[in-house]
């Protein structure tokens, strides 16, 4: 489990690698109450084999891991 700030620490840590990930359309948090997760939205499941289950972070000074929930949108496109 972890809490929202956590979780917006581990979006800053390790965005520009997940953002090289094939299928990656953004990142945010997902969950509720205490229990949050890193939210990596991808177009498809079935390209999202090398996203990690955890990621790690650096939070004052400490060692720590977040759990990452894969969340397929499909293809986005602008609102017009």
């Amino acid at each position: 489990m972890a809490d929202k700030k956590s979780v917006k620490v581990a979006i800053d840590q390790n965005a520009e690698m997940l953002k090289q990930q094939p299928g990656v359309v953004g990142l945010g948090v997902a969950g509720k109450g205490s229990d949050h997760r890193l939210a990596v939205y991808v177009s498809s499941k079935s390209a999202s084999g090398a996203i990690p289950e955890k990621v790690t972070i650096t939070q004052d000074g400490k060692p720590g891991t977040i759990d990452v929930e894969v969340v397929e949108v499909g293809s986005l496109k602008p609102s017009t």
